[in-house]
């Protein structure tokens, strides 16, 4: 189940990848959203934004929910025409995601907890529901903007 989404596209391509639920998640998902970002061509501007938040989703993912217990992760993105959805489905936990506020990026000497303050400072706009119940897991999603076939190829043959 994927959230109402805002894209004006006409065409929306789905992308997803399942990673095991363990500490190299993270990179393997960066990895995943490198290859689609060359495969769509995408610009370069939220490319970035992209790889932050994806990184902080899955390794939430890992990190609080039964997922990092032996269980898998699931990464979709969905891309349209103007904007990228980035969707991370979990095996679930006993508590759920909270939507931060500005004193969450104020701790500066915290090693943890910014991720959600990051992703929702980088997106338009995000969230999660659960699936069936939070217990059985759950999808945290982001949206940001992209545009599809705007990169240039750094090479063009003369």
């Amino acid at each position: 189940m994927i959230p109402q989404w805002t894209s004006e596209a006409s065409q929306v391509t789905t992308e997803s990848t399942d990673l095991v639920g363990d500490g190299l998640a993270p990179g393997e998902a960066r990895r995943f959203i490198r290859s689609t970002w060359r495969k769509y061509r995408l610009d370069e501007v939220c490319f970035d934004d992209a790889i932050l938040i994806v990184s902080e989703l899955v390794t939430n993912a890992v990190n609080h929910t039964k997922s990092g217990q032996g269980g898998t992760v699931a990464l979709t993105v969905l891309v349209g025409e103007d904007c990228l959805l980035l969707v991370v489905g979990d095996e679930g936990a006993l508590s759920n995601p909270r939507r931060p506020d500005r004193s969450d990026l104020m701790h500066v000497s915290s090693e943890t907890g910014r991720g959600l303050a990051l992703v929702n400072e980088l997106s338009s706009t995000w969230g999660w529901y659960p699936l069936d119940h939070a217990i059985n897991g759950r999808v945290v999603w982001a949206q940001i903007p992209a545009k599809v076939g705007s990169r240039t190829p750094a090479y063009q043959p003369v």
